[in-house]
């Protein structure tokens, strides 16, 4: 893995673990998504993204490549 692929990486695990600490269903309910199980359904650029302290998956069920998963 390249030192840039790391810090990438790197970011998007302090991103899970960020997630973990969110009641994501009280999350939903303010932002006015819905949830699939425990994650969060959030619209995109008109694609659905799953969204959980597990990753973010995409509409193709693959884990979302780093420009989509580290948006702000």
């Amino acid at each position: 893995m390249t030192q840039k692929a790391a810090v990438f990486e790197k970011t998007y695990q302090d991103y899970l673990s960020q997630l973990e600490k969110l009641d994501l269903s009280e999350r939903a309910s303010r932002l006015g998504i819905k949830m699939l199980g425990d994650e969060l359904l959030i619209p995109f650029f008109g694609s659905v993204y799953r969204v959980s302290s597990g990753g973010v998956i995409s509409p193709k069920e693959q884990q979302a490549g780093f420009a989509d998963k580290g948006r702000p």
